[in-house]
């Protein structure tokens, strides 16, 4: 199964653990999951998270951004219709499309209010943990 992670969740991942912590342990740790990203998405993963260091006083940004690198699916999406309240979240769903991904695990309210995209579910972390262990 493909899905794509917003930056929210591997923020929380990355600096506060918890369901979106598990969601990442299932593709980099257990390899049940395949996940799609974007040059877009690695740009924006390596900026917030590079942000998060700095005030929390680690170094996860770029070990993190190497190992998404290495182990996701990198698609160059071709979409460009408008999907969010936020056009900057588009991005999400472009790759999902271009990858052919069954999920985006999302906080975002923006694209949470969406919850389907053509047959893309957007779902929150605890809400694709919840439907994986069906």
């Amino acid at each position: 199964m493909r899905i794509v992670i917003d930056t929210n969740v591997m923020v929380s991942a990355a600096f506060f653990g918890g369901a979106p912590k598990e969601v990442l342990s299932l593709w980099l740790d257990a390899g049940k999951v395949d996940v799609a990203v974007s040059p877009a998405i690695i740009d924006e993963y390596r900026r917030i998270l590079s942000a998060f260091d700095l005030r929390h006083g680690g170094d996860i940004a770029e070990p993190l951004v190497q190992a998404i690198v290495a182990h996701a699916v990198v698609v160059d999406p071709v979409g460009k219709e408008t999907y969010s309240r936020d056009p900057d979240d588009d991005k999400f769903i472009h790759c999902a499309q271009s990858a052919n991904a069954v999920y985006i695990v999302s906080g975002d309210k923006d694209l949470l209010t969406l919850k389907n995209v053509d047959d893309i579910r957007i779902v929150t972390a605890r809400e694709f943990l919840n439907e994986f262990a069906r």
